[in-house]
């Protein structure tokens, strides 16, 4: 019976795959079927140790805010202008690491 994929088998997949540049070897490596390891191979796929992660290292606040009483003003809360699709959509690229 094989076992399930989790993430340290799909870094390690995407680590090997860099090395040897076939999903039969990296599923030699591994233990996964090829097809299995051509569905985990992630394109353009940097490696932890290559990347310039940056720590948080500031105090978390404790102060909470109010929650919504309404779903109207959820709905205020959650709608999102194209200014800030625009300023999401940078954030997510400068974290995306896949």
């Amino acid at each position: 019976m094989a076992h399930k994929v989790q993430q340290e088998d799909i870094l390690n997949m995407n680590n090997l795959y860099l090395e040897y540049h076939t999903y039969a070897e990296v599923a030699r490596q591994t233990g996964f079927s090829p097809s299995t390891v051509k569905k985990y191979i992630i394109p353009n796929y940097i490696p932890v140790d290559k990347t310039n992660i940056i720590k948080f290292n500031k105090e978390i606040p404790k102060e909470t805010l109010p929650l919504p009483s309404t779903p109207e003003r959820w709905l205020s809360i959650l709608t999102f202008t194209e200014e800030d699709r625009k300023s999401l959509e940078e954030i997510r690229k400068e974290i995306d690491i896949w």
